[in-house]
């Protein structure tokens, strides 16, 4: 379907933002409000409602929808995540927001609308292998291969923040599992790391900030995450040997980490033909989820 106009949805654990985006991919309109967790999942879905009721228009085709968390993207069907209510999971948002506008409705996980849109419209416009990744509370993944989505067998391709960078016994994920990769490369590690040396709970900006005046401690802590980073987005290298990645999320923002983070990903990887793959900042900002999103609903 190419629509005249689609209204797209990005649904975090802090806040959802919805924009009504024309025809030529532009964001012509948007709302944004707070999640509000705390009030569940029904409540959730009432503000979704709410706000494409207040954006939507005549020219309104179809309704795409990013969520943070699991997603059965074939049923529409939200699966859970850990940043949403418990009672929001194995909710049928696809048919809930479809019944309600009689409009054709996709749902999929949040950093898949990300990465797509970034490959589409964005940093990675130019490649048809594309790996995204953003960095914040934890590491989301997305894949687009030949231009498409890569969803793997049920959707799930692209968890890189679970996959493995250090032995049994290290540091806990917030999955409960141990050695992940998020569990080195987040901004919640980042925050955890830098308390566990100095008692105080700082966030990244402010740990790369007094990195910068010679604590030791937060120079630690950077060196730490940049090796992380760089060990995660080597294997990814290898395994997928993708045209890009895309890094986005709150710490794609820390500014000297991004020069060590490409070098030692480089000495990481021996091959010639893999070493010199751009890593490169997410260029939509805050539309991208959106953007993502209103994406998902164009079929092939």
């Amino acid at each position: 379907m190419h629509a005249k106009e689609v209204i797209g949805i990005d649904v975090g654990g802090t806040k959802i933002s919805v924009g009504r985006v024309s025809k030529n991919k532009k964001v012509v309109e948007r709302l944004q409000f707070l999640t509000e967790s705390k009030k569940g999942g029904a409540q959730i879905i009432k503000k979704i409602i709410d706000a494409v009721a207040k954006l939507q228009t005549p020219a309104v085709a179809a309704i795409g929808v990013g969520i943070a968390g699991i997603v059965d993207y074939k049923k529409g069907l939200f699966i859970g995540g850990p940043n949403l209510p418990k009672n929001l999971k194995n909710t049928p948002i696809a048919s809930l927001v479809k019944k309600r506008f009689h409009l054709p409705t996709t749902v999929d996980n949040d950093v898949h609308c990300f990465t797509l849109a970034e490959a589409k419209l964005g940093s990675a416009k130019r490649f048809s292998h594309v790996v995204g990744l953003t960095f914040g509370t934890g590491v989301g993944g997305g894949i687009v291969l030949n231009g498409q989505l890569y969803r793997g067998r049920n959707n799930a391709a692209g968890e890189f923040g679970h996959t493995t960078v250090a032995k049994e016994g290290d540091v806990r994920c917030g999955c409960g599992k141990k050695g992940h990769f998020e569990a080195y490369a987040s901004g919640t590690a980042m925050t955890a790391f830098y308390f566990s040396l100095s008692g105080k709970s700082l966030a990244p900006s402010q740990i790369e900030e007094r990195a910068a005046h010679a604590d030791r401690k937060a120079k630690r802590v950077l060196a730490v995450t940049t090796d992380a980073i760089a060990m995660g987005l080597a294997n990814i290298i290898y395994a997928l040997n993708p045209e890009v990645i895309v890094v986005g999320g709150g710490l794609a923002n820390l500014k000297s980490l991004w020069g060590p983070v490409r070098t030692k990903t480089r000495e990481r990887i021996l091959s010639p033909l893999l070493r010199n793959t751009p890593i490169v900042h997410a260029s939509l900002g805050a539309d991208a989820g959106i953007l993502g999103a209103a994406l998902l609903t164009e079929k092939k």
